[in-house]
């Protein structure tokens, strides 16, 4: 009969390879697999076993931690939990490698990141390096009491594109700060009364919609 083994006994099992003293029960706590450290590891759910394939990483307590995806199977309150193991990690001077599709990740724990396409390096910077360095538009969100025309907002200083949706219009703009100038004034003007704006910068995943439309134009005119 084929031995199977629980979440603790790989974990005892990994550890017993390197020349460590890893406190186990404190590594589960800190992943999010004490309740299920008696478990069979072919009875975890996907969550689990993504919470286990991370343990199995920080088990010898490298100084340098390869994680592949490590939230790719974790719900929200998962992925924090995750994030805040690697970041406690990383504070502790360990040097970690992450390969990641969720740019909202990569924005939080990198100090460094290297985009990706077709095999070959993109771009490499600061996140808000990246972020900064592109022509990726911001966006603007406004609420207001009455219904805004769309031809009031249209053709503004820094606004490139406007769609309206009852009484919310959302912007994309060119120069945030003649645009937010700009439609508060009209919006002040009309009387349409303002109740809450909002304004986003580009983001980490604009910049990598915008590099890889690039790198995809450039072999279109090369081919």
């Amino acid at each position: 009969m084929e031995r199977r083994t629980t979440v603790e006994e790989a974990l005892k099992f990994s550890a017993s390879l390197y020349d460590c003293r890893t406190d186990i029960g404190a590594l589960m706590k800190e992943v999010g697999l004490a309740d299920v450290r008696s478990t069979y590891r072919e009875k975890l759910a996907p969550h689990e076993m993504a919470r286990l394939s991370l343990a199995m990483g920080l088990v010898s307590n490298p100084k340098v931690l390869f994680a592949d995806e490590p939230t790719r199977e974790l719900d929200p309150a998962g992925r924090q939990q995750a994030w805040e193991v690697l970041r406690s990690r990383r504070n502790a001077g360990a040097a970690i490698v992450l390969s990641t599709n969720l740019m909202d990740e990569a924005e939080r724990l990198c100090d460094r990141i290297a985009i990706l396409g077709a095999g070959h390096v993109l771009a490499v910077d600061t996140p808000v390096g990246l972020m900064s360095a592109g022509g990726a538009p911001g966006r603007m969100t406004i609420e207001t009491a009455a219904p805004v025309p769309r031809e009031a907002l249209a053709g503004l200083p820094g606004v490139s594109e406007v769609t309206i949706d009852g009484t919310t219009a959302r912007l994309v703009v060119s120069d945030p700060v003649p645009a937010l100038q700009a439609v508060a004034s009209v919006i002040h003007n009309a009387g349409w009364g303002l109740r809450g704006l909002r304004l986003a910068q580009a983001t980490l995943e604009d910049r990598f919609v915008e590099l890889m439309r690039a790198d995809a134009g450039t072999k279109g005119r090369t081919s």
